[in-house]
């Protein structure tokens, strides 16, 4: 992926519902997978593995732009929501 292309990821990270609720409160308690799903352009019926696709995706880019705002949410969302958002394998989220 193009940096340039990442950084406009940045910027609709930024825009997300879920991702300005989680930096207001600094937890994701109370939301929900439609929250979720809407986030990565998917739906709360599409099969695991393609919300799982689209969340690592979405965690490379902001590895790639090194958000760490942005890395703590997705890591946080990885708990949250980690029996769609399963990329960390069997061996569960990094401590």
């Amino acid at each position: 992926m193009p940096f340039v292309d990442a950084l406009r990821s940045k910027v609709r990270m930024h825009e997300q519902p879920l991702f300005r609720r989680f930096l207001e409160k600094e937890k994701l308690e109370g939301q929900n997978l439609y929250n979720f799903t809407d986030m990565l352009n998917t739906s709360p019926g599409a099969p695991k593995e393609e919300i799982a696709l689209r969340f690592r995706r979405l965690h490379s880019t902001a590895q790639l732009v090194a958000d760490q705002q942005i890395i703590s949410f997705l890591d946080a969302c990885a708990q949250a929501f980690s029996t769609v958002a399963y990329f960390y394998g069997n061996e569960g989220p990094k401590a």
